[in-house]
């Protein structure tokens, strides 16, 4: 059976010209040094301007993007031709890029994520016309694994906008009801992320201003902070939040960004590694917070602006939206949370887990006052300055008094912490709560979970206690997913009920 022709995308030529004519103009005018040493070289500038445009045109021949049954063959190289192949079974999500230039020009770019680190630079399909892209997107994410819709979404050939625009339209308006889409609460979001930041603010110009000049250098810094960095604090909360949207079909979940040029990021629900719902402080005042899909891509994009890029997260929304979010999401891929059941009873956490929480952060802290008497030692040995009263203060019966202010206070915190702390599961998902102030719950499908494993740290051997890590694809399994503050044996005896429940959903 012979394999179905590919269908060929190219860049645009425009793309190509403007990347490397700005290359041109820079590197034209480092060559008027040439031009001043000799009237020899007086056409050195332009010279190489047209060398520039040369080779970009060379680019965009020698470029192009086949659609193949089974991936995305990306030929590039004018010198040195290679090609990459970004296998579907692979691909977790696709971006779409398109900034301010290129909605002037009319080119966007497609950014394939994968599981490996292999496609960072072949990853990047750019300089796409806009209808080619829609067409590519529309096509990976019908063809990275057997879709429910991929009858609805068919592969388009370039040059065909309104059919590609007809499919898409289409596969949206039947997967309309695939799942609610809960409004983003832009004001309330605004208000608290906004004051959240100008508080910290506040504090590093305020300290700042005493470092550098005392009282009246605090007020003009301050003076500088309330006219020009509060305004500004609050306008872009509010931009970043107001231009975000998210919408979902059948199989996916698209996020997109909206602000001098559209961004956006969609995945197949198939792919989501873990979930997780997240209070930052400031959020509880209003009982909002941010979902968090972690897909376990690697980014196939390195660019000037890759400040700007998006990630896989809906902020702001209510408490309750969340978590319907939250359980739509884990049921389209193919987990459920409800009716979990807690594990705590069954594999308590150790009583004693907060005392050594204690005793590790105070150890932390006197190392770094060591080192601080150790620094001050040394620059006066050298007489660079004289930093007696830093060092006196560290030494004094205040100093020993604060120590032990914020070890009562630590405490404190772990006990609360440790109250707050629970772990529940249900046939398919395993889930992990904590926190005070910032309370954060991540769930994981027992069917992505990769590992399950146990360690000890100094404090942990001292104790007797054990810390669980589970991880998935997703990088943020490994910040997130730990169990700790457990007994050595009943650390065992919980990792093999893992195992067991990993085995039964992945069989």
């Amino acid at each position: 059976m012979t394999e179905t022709a590919p269908i060929i995308y190219k860049p645009r030529l425009r793309f190509a010209l403007l990347q490397y004519a700005g290359i041109g103009v820079f590197l034209a005018w480092i060559s008027l040094f040439l031009a001043a040493i000799s009237l020899w070289l007086i056409g050195a500038p332009l010279v190489v301007f047209a060398a520039c445009l040369g080779y970009g045109y060379l680019w965009f021949q020698a470029r192009s993007y086949e659609l193949r049954e089974n991936g995305i063959m990306v030929k590039s190289g004018v010198f040195s031709p290679s090609q990459s192949l970004l296998l579907y079974t692979q691909i977790q999500q696709v971006e779409e890029q398109q900034d301010l230039m290129g909605q002037i020009l009319e080119y966007t770019t497609l950014n394939v994520q994968t599981m490996s680190g292999a496609s960072i630079a072949s990853g990047q399909l750019s300089g796409l016309a806009p209808v080619h892209a829609l067409a590519l997107r529309t096509a990976i994410s019908t063809r990275m694994k057997p879709s429910r819709t991929s009858s609805a979404v068919g592969l388009v050939k370039g040059g065909e906008k309104t059919s590609a625009k007809v499919q898409l339209s289409a596969a949206l308006k039947t997967a309309a009801s695939a799942m609610p889409i809960f409004p983003i609460q832009v004001m309330q979001g605004t208000l608290l992320t906004g004051t959240s930041a100008i508080l910290f603010l506040l504090i590093f110009f305020g300290i700042s201003g005493l470092a550098s000049g005392g009282i009246l250098m605090a007020i003009a810094y301050l003076f500088f902070f309330g006219i020009f960095v509060v305004p500004l604090t609050f306008i872009s909360t509010f931009i970043n939040l107001s231009t975000l949207s998210y919408q979902s079909a059948e199989d996916w979940l698209e996020i997109k960004q909206s602000f001098l040029g559209d961004k956006a990021i969609r995945f197949r629900f198939d792919r989501i590694q873990n979930i997780v719902v997240r209070q930052p402080w400031v959020y509880t005042l209003a009982n909002l917070a941010d979902v968090v899909i972690d897909t376990g891509e690697s980014t196939a994009v390195v660019q000037s602006n890759e400040k700007y890029r998006i990630t896989s997260q809906i902020p702001a929304l209510r408490m309750n939206d969340a978590n319907v979010l939250k359980d739509n999401l884990l049921e389209q891929a193919g987990a459920s949370n409800r009716n979990a059941q807690d594990l705590r009873q069954a594999y308590p956490l150790d009583d004693r887990k907060p005392i050594k929480k204690t005793l590790n952060g105070a150890f932390g802290l006197l190392i770094l006052c060591a080192i601080a008497i150790g620094v001050t030692i040394l620059l006066d040995a050298v007489q660079m300055r004289s930093f007696d009263v830093v060092r006196e203060f560290l030494l004094s019966p205040v100093s020993f008094v604060l120590f032990g202010l914020i070890l009562a206070l630590s405490f404190l915190y772990e006990r609360a912490y440790f109250k707050k702390y629970q772990y529940r599961t249900s046939p398919t998902t395993l889930s992990i709560s904590k926190g005070v102030f910032g309370p954060t719950a991540v769930y994981l499908p027992y069917s992505r979970i990769q590992s399950v494993f146990t360690d000890q740290d100094w404090f942990d051997r001292i104790f007797g206690l054990a810390d669980i890590h589970l991880s998935t694809i997703g990088a943020g399994s490994i910040i997130q997913a730990h169990i700790d503050g457990i007994s050595v044996q009943t650390a065992e005896q919980f990792k093999n009920e893992l195992l067991k429940r990993i085995k039964a959903n992945t069989e």
